[in-house]
C-alpha cells in the first residue's frame, strides 16, 4: 500500500517493496524493502528493514540495513573481493570465513554515512555509527555509537544522537517512544567495552 516506483527505475524480482516505500530511479534486483524507504541508484541482493534513505547514486549489494539508516550520495559497498575468494566477516569481535564470495556490509540501525563513503567487503557498522570520511575506505568493523572522520574513531555523544534520532523519525511521521530511547540507552551502556577496545573516546 502506498508504494511508488518512479520513471527510469528498473526492478528485477524477486523483490519486496514495503508500504510507503519509494523507488526513485536506478536498478533494483533481488531486494526486500520494509516500510517507508526512499531508494535510488543500484541495489542488489539486499535487505532493508525499513525507513531507510538512499536517495542518490552509489552501489549497495548483498548487504543488510537496519531501520533509519541514511546513506549519503555515492556511498558504495564492495561485495566481491578482487581474488573472488570467500569474504571474512567480524562476528562477536572475531573475524571468520563466511564461505561466500558475495558479502557486502552489515549496517546497524540509525547509521549515517556522508557523501562518498566506501564500505569494504564483509564490513560491520554498529548501530548509531556516523561515517563521514568520504573517499576513503571505512574501517571494516565500526563499533556502536562511533564517529569516523576518515582518520580517527571517537564516541558519539548519546544525548546528541537521541536528539537527531527524534528529528529523523519525525520526518517520517514517527515519534521516538520512551521504550525506543530506553533501548538505545541500554545498548549504549552494554557496548561501552566494545568502544574502549576500538580506542574511541567520548566526544
Amino acid at each position: 500500500a502506498g508504494a511508488s516506483i518512479a520513471p527510469h527505475t528498473v526492478v528485477t524480482g524477486p523483490c519486496v517493496i514495503g508500504p510507503g516505500t519509494q523507488l526513485l530511479g536506478g536498478f533494483i534486483s533481488g531486494t526486500t524493502f520494509g516500510p517507508e524507504c526512499r531508494i535510488a541508484g543500484e541495489v542488489e541482493g539486499c535487505l532493508w528493514q525499513g525507513y531507510g534513505n538512499k536517495r542518490h547514486h552509489g552501489f549497495v549489494g548483498h548487504s543488510v540495513f537496519g531501520e533509519w539508516v541514511n546513506l549519503g550520495a555515492l556511498t558504495t559497498t564492495s561485495d566481491l573481493k578482487n581474488n573472488y575468494g570467500p569474504v571474512r566477516v567480524h562476528v562477536d569481535g572475531v573475524e571468520v570465513d563466511s564461505g561466500d564470495p558475495k558479502v557486502g556490509s552489515f549496517v546497524g540501525a540509525h547509521v549515517k554515512t556522508g557523501i562518498g563513503t566506501l564500505l569494504t567487503t564483509g564490513s560491520s557498522i554498529g548501530t548509531a555509527a556516523n561515517l563521514f570520511g568520504g573517499g576513503r575506505f571505512a574501517p571494516k568493523s565500526v563499533p556502536t555509537f562511533a564517529w569516523w572522520d576518515g582518520a580517527t574513531l571517537v564516541e558519539h555523544d548519546l544525548e546528541k544522537f537521541l536528539a537527531t534520532a527524534r528529528i529523523v523519525m519525525g520526518r517520517r511521521g514517527r515519534i521516538a517512544l520512551p521504550a525506543d530511547e530506553a533501548a538505545c540507552r541500554a545498548l549504549h551502556a552494554a557496548t561501552a567495552g566494545e568502544r574502549r577496545v576500538a580506542g574511541t573516546s567520548a566526544s
